[in-house]
């Protein structure tokens, strides 16, 4: 029997990575969760001590190009080194205990990279230039990659919770409302005001208790379904799209996780 996430059959949880494609196949799908316990990093190991200032710059920062810090600004194309994944963490203040955790991050990060990898040839008709992974490291009291309410832009999406925080999807019913405003962030010729309303309705959207947000478990691997090549004003393209935000536990416990997109030609 499957399991499926809080009971949802949009959210079904494997154990193996030959499980994976199959549930994506299925269109009801909106992201697969993978609990693989050998792909797992020690939590225990992974700390966010207190990074006031720092932690402020990821609210605002005038002197970023976004107007704030970010986790994920570096796009690597190949795997991650363990130099690099200390460098990051480091300068977000997540301190990863010895150089041994340090590589093992670094490992399930190209663990995970790999698997993703697989699902998208299998799973993505189009040419795919590059697989882009970002490394999501943010001090305690900073804030999400992206507190918006979104559907990732792209066909599929990896999602790895490795320490701290968790990955916030939503259970709930999208409304016409929301779906419109998931529509409307993505037109390019939408007027800067409009935007500004938009973005600041997605955001609040994540606290709205209708729409039942909730977190998964750290360790957690998913593969998230996207919104690219659909046109979300049309109520027959919503389909098996996974809409979710960054955790606001991040919050309160910093962030050490793995992101990956594929970039298409």
């Amino acid at each position: 029997m499957t399991a499926y996430l809080y009971n949802h059959r949009g959210y079904p949880i494997v154990t193996a990575e030959g499980d994976v494609i199959e549930a994506l196949r299925d269109p009801f799908t909106q992201a697969v969760t993978l609990r693989d316990p050998t792909l797992s990093v020690d939590p225990s190991c992974i700390s966010a001590p207190d990074a006031t200032e720092l932690a402020a710059l990821y609210w605002s920062d005038p002197a970023h190009k976004r107007g704030r810090l970010a986790s994920g600004e570096t796009v690597y194309r190949a795997d991650v080194t363990p130099a690099e994944v200390q460098k990051e963490s480091s300068e977000a203040g997540i301190v990863i205990a010895t150089p041994q955790d340090v590589e093992h991050f670094a490992d399930h990060s190209n663990r995970c990279r790999a698997i993703f990898t697989r699902a998208c040839n299998q799973l993505i008709t189009e040419d795919i230039k590059a697989q882009r992974g970002f490394l999501l490291f943010t001090p305690k009291g900073g804030r999400g990659r992206s507190p918006e309410t979104h559907i990732d832009y792209t066909y599929l999406s990896l999602h790895s919770s490795v320490a701290l925080s968790t990955f916030k999807m939503m259970f709930g019913e999208a409304d016409e409302k929301l779906w419109m405003a998931l529509h409307l962030i993505r037109q390019e010729n939408l007027p800067a005001e409009q935007r500004a309303e938009v973005l600041a309705f997605l955001i609040e959207a994540a606290k709205n208790p209708d729409y039942d947000f909730r977190d998964n478990e750290l360790g957690d691997v998913v593969i998230a379904r996207g919104r690219r090549g659909r046109d979300l004003s049309q109520p027959a393209q919503r389909q098996g799209l996974c809409i979710h935000v960054s955790s606001d536990t991040i919050i309160t416990n910093g962030q050490a996780a793995y992101l990956m997109t594929p970039e298409m030609a």
